[in-house]
């Protein structure tokens, strides 16, 4: 994610154009403050504080007691309710705006004092509503030879700003790359392979050997489109996400959160802009120190620099669940091995545990080898793959 190394200068004052600007820190004031702030009407607001310099940061181990209003006399307290920010590490905030109206107007306040009380300050964002959401109408999977396609369709509705933001979350059900039918372990004085049927006489190997998992990826990069580049004030299958058939999201169900808020002309503008040049955008709902020109202030020092931004959403979200008609299965030999016997041990010290009978590829050009396979744990155990055994609370069968 894009750190505040990073900031926004209105190039051309006549002009509605922001363009990305690389500042040095060293030329920035000792007490220049990093402020980002995302006010979440209906969901989880954040906030990120911290300093663009360091060690030579004139405040020393500052005190940030942050709070959320509105114009209605509500006030949203964080969690915690204050902290401390040290050099470039940034001090994040959370707040529960899950009740705030949606018709109101909100600033973030945020008073700021170094640890011996001597630098006393107050910064205040502008007053701020939420842009009017989209209305999500449908989430689509598709697929060709090779890949599996996720789209999106929306309506901006009559307030629409023109522009918006997607982001998505992924969770899904996989299985271990081989459910084995061998297994080694100590038997009498000696150690040896035995069969999980006939020896063990497990009857459920699935859950032995911890076949079945789920796995999730994180809310995704931000996705700004602009609905008039896409002929109008709305979106019909516009593309979101794709993988691999054969990929393990396909081996039993798929889940995709999808996420969309409304945003003005100059954020749009600008993180399209940081998009086009690879540059990482962070995440929906999620802190990202100096990305736009600041909209905060200092109260009582209007002369002290600030960078970042605050912006007010008011998101909307749906959910679309994938079965496995689209899964092509593959072969996977990669880490496979038949260990001659009096390797066996050194095998398993090594993480490798016993798959089944098979043929496996040798070194280049040297054919094939059949026996009793192994291989990394990771194969027969979804755990040590990166799963999770937890079913999700969200979670539909």
């Amino acid at each position: 994610m894009k750190q505040f190394l990073t900031y926004i200068l209105s190039a051309l004052l006549l002009s509605s154009c922001i363009y990305p600007y690389e500042w040095n820190a060293e030329s920035l004031p000792t007490d220049t403050v990093v402020i980002q702030g995302n006010i979440v009407v209906g969901g989880t607001s954040t906030l990120s504080v911290s300093s663009p310099h360091g060690i030579r940061s004139s405040f020393v181990d500052p005190v940030c007691t942050p709070y959320i209003e509105d114009d209605k006399g509500n006030r949203y307290p964080s969690t915690p309710e204050s902290g401390i920010f040290r050099n470039v590490v940034p001090c994040n905030f959370m707040f529960d705006t899950s009740e705030a109206p949606d018709d109101a107007l909100f600033r973030l306040v945020m008073e700021l004092s170094d640890s011996f009380q001597y630098d006393k300050r107050t910064y205040s964002s502008k007053w701020l509503s939420a842009c009017p959401p989209p209305s999500i109408s449908g989430i689509h999977f598709a697929s060709d030879n090779s890949n599996v396609y996720v789209s999106v369709s929306l309506d901006g509705g009559p307030e629409s700003s023109g522009y918006v933001l997607l982001s998505f979350e992924e969770t899904w059900r996989f299985h271990a790359e081989f459910l084995p039918q061998y297994v080694y372990m100590q038997k009498g004085f000696g150690w040896s392979i035995l069969s999980v049927a006939d020896d063990l006489g497990i009857t459920d190997p699935e859950s032995y050997f911890n076949y079945w998992c789920w796995a999730s990826m994180p809310e995704s990069p931000v996705i700004p489109v602009s609905m008039s580049d896409n002929g109008g004030n709305s979106l019909d299958h516009y593309l979101l996400h794709s993988f691999s058939r054969s990929n393990n999201r396909n081996h039993k169900r798929y889940s995709i959160l999808v996420r969309a808020a409304s945003v003005s002309a100059d954020t749009y503008r600008y993180l399209k802009n940081l998009d086009e040049t690879s540059e990482a955008s962070g995440n929906l709902f999620t802190p990202n120190p100096g990305e736009i020109a600041s909209n905060i202030t200092c109260e009582n020092k209007p002369g002290s620099m600030v960078l970042g931004y605050v912006n007010c959403f008011s998101p909307v979200s749906m959910r679309a669940y994938l079965d496995n008609s689209l899964y092509q299965p593959r072969i996977v030999y990669d880490g496979l091995a038949v260990p001659p016997t009096g390797n066996q041990r050194d095998y398993y010290e090594g993480g490798y545990r016993p798959i089944y009978e098979m043929s496996v590829p040798g070194a280049a050009g040297g054919g094939y080898t059949t026996g009793i396979a192994w291989g990394p744990e990771r194969c027969i155990n979804c755990v040590k793959a990166g799963g999770t055994l937890e079913k999700p609370d969200f979670w539909e069968d």
